[in-house]
């Protein structure tokens, strides 16, 4: 996704602690590799985001979503098991 590593500002959050939801311009992280409501989210976000961006996503997307992608392998609740 070098595209948008030119484009946008990624770095980690300075704490774990909760956003202040008055604050419009705050950043709200997904993890689309952990959470499935995510990956569906993101999914959504491509779809109606320009085209360019949208070029971008859909390889991560179908990488994560992947039986051999990283989504959920070990998580208990997945319907695919531990990995």
């Amino acid at each position: 996704m070098a595209e948008l590593t030119r484009r946008y500002i990624v770095m980690q959050m300075a704490t774990e602690g909760p956003f202040d939801i008055l604050d419009v311009d705050a950043p709200f992280v997904l993890k689309p590799w952990k959470d499935p409501a995510a990956l569906q989210a993101l999914r959504a976000y491509r779809d109606h985001c320009y085209d360019e961006l949208a070029h971008e996503l859909g390889p991560w997307i179908d990488a994560i979503g992947s039986p051999t992608g990283c989504l959920l392998r070990s998580a208990p609740w997945s319907s695919r098991g531990p990995a």
